[in-house]
């Protein structure tokens, strides 16, 4: 290309955008294919989204309180009939280290449940944030998977790694979570 077609066609823009880019529609499609997908996928998690924070609480509590219940159902009862104390005994033995493994696991569930409730002050939801905290409701509702996976496979390896990942995994979210909300001053004063 000369000098003379890219007068040519700066002055096509120049004459295009003077005859058609006066509508504001119109301004935004060009701005929107200036600016291009991804800028517009970046921006998106920037905005403040409609959605009451009261509404994303308690879907969190119904997920909390789910994961709670089955923790507690994961605790398996004899399969067959206690005839005598002593089984009853060796039932609670054999079963001792699930017993406590589902013990820690409430108490760390309830303890983000607590911790969370921080989360009760916020004023305003972005997308980023929503995303951020449906990945730590995820992390949470795998929490009666691994810690059952954990108790009945405990001799093998890579039970202790996936229970670990999963708490590792909540607390990760949790903490990017609340650095995200702190960042973005969407706490009530």
């Amino acid at each position: 290309m000369d000098e003379e077609d890219l007068e040519r066609i700066k002055s096509f823009r120049d004459e295009f955008k003077e005859k058609y880019l006066t509508k504001p529609n119109v301004e935004k499609k060009v701005d929107t294919i200036e600016n291009g997908f991804f800028q517009e996928f970046v921006q998106t998690f920037d905005k403040n989204i409609d959605i009451d924070p009261g509404r994303l609480i308690g879907l969190t509590d119904g997920i909390f309180g789910m994961v709670m219940t089955l923790l507690v159902f994961s605790m398996a009862l004899p399969g067959a009939q206690l005839l005598s104390e002593t089984d009853f005994i060796t039932f609670l033995q054999a079963n001792a280290h699930t017993f406590g493994l589902t013990i820690v696991s409430f108490i760390l569930v309830s303890s983000f449940w607590v911790y969370h409730h921080e989360f009760l002050k916020i004023d305003s939801l972005n997308m980023l944030h929503l995303w951020i905290h449906m990945f730590f409701l995820a992390c949470i509702s795998v929490t009666p998977f691994t810690t059952s996976m954990m108790g009945n496979y405990s001799e093998f390896f890579i039970a202790e790694v996936l229970f670990g990942m999963n708490i590792f995994l909540t607390i990760l979210t949790f903490l990017i979570m609340y650095h995200h909300a702190y960042s973005e001053k969407t706490f009530k004063k």
